[in-house]
């Protein structure tokens, strides 16, 4: 009979991230699982929740507040980033947007 750490899927990391990430992703995931297995012993479903959304926090993205902050965000962390008009962009992976004045630019139809 198989021993029930033999019959648990590890689900894959979430595409789009390094592959470091996605390493750390897992291991979260597997040690969640360990733990939730004992937590909850009779309820799969809520091992399987529990590990996956500790591995998930690890996909947070760090709110930015200024210029300076957005542009030090991870490549993997931007959905889209651009400068426009005297503003950079920029819209993270969790779907936020935020709008930041480039620092040095002057905007249009000011003087």
């Amino acid at each position: 009979m198989p021993d029930q750490k033999d019959a648990v899927k590890i689900p894959e990391a979430p595409a789009g991230i390094p592959a470091s990430v996605a390493k750390k992703w897992k291991e979260t995931y597997v040690a969640a699982l360990a733990e939730a297995t004992n937590d909850f012993p009779n309820d799969a479903i809520q091992q399987k929740q529990t590990a996956l959304r500790e591995a998930n926090r690890l996909l947070r993205v760090p709110e930015p507040r200024s210029h300076k902050d957005a542009m030090a965000l991870e490549g993997w962390h931007v959905a889209h980033r651009e400068e426009k008009d005297g503003h950079l962009r920029v819209v993270t992976i969790d779907g936020k947007k935020f709008r930041f004045p480039v620092p040095g630019k002057e905007l249009p139809g000011k003087e």
